[in-house]
């Protein structure tokens, strides 16, 4: 990849960086609606407090791959697909510049027609295989 195109790419990953940072900051951990809540407003506490726990979970994971991210572009590894070490395509690193895989890599596992997860024992036997139990006399 060329010094310009990494350039824009570590601009872009830095920004994310920033944004995510700020979104963990300001989603709260627990929201309280008070000691007087019913019991309706103790299931939606509930609901949400998953919801902001799952959605901080996520900009913590991001977080994490965009972090990793900066330090292979230092490292000039970065564009690099970690399972098969070949080239992640550009149109992937548009819209994910945080990608650890290449299109290839991204879809391993993932049934064709469902995309549900292929299960273990059938890719223990097969690989290559394209499709889950479900689909796989399909």
């Amino acid at each position: 990849m060329q010094e310009e195109e990494l350039k824009k790419y570590q601009n872009k990953l830095t920004e994310l960086k920033k944004k995510l940072e700020k979104e963990i900051k300001e989603t709260p951990d627990i929201i309280d609606y008070g000691t007087e809540a019913g019991e309706d407003e103790e299931v939606d506490e509930a609901i949400s407090a998953d919801v902001q726990a799952s959605l901080k979970k996520n900009f913590k994971r991001r977080l994490e791959d965009v972090k990793s991210a900066l330090i292979k572009i230092k490292e000039k590894t970065y564009g690099l697909c970690e399972k098969c070490k070949g080239e992640i395509e550009k149109e992937i690193l548009k819209i994910d510049p945080e990608s650890r895989h290449c299109k290839k890599e991204k879809t391993y596992g993932l049934c064709e027609k469902c995309k549900g997860e292929i299960e273990k024992e059938i890719l223990k036997i097969d690989p290559e295989s394209r499709h889950c139990k479900k689909h796989k006399s399909i």
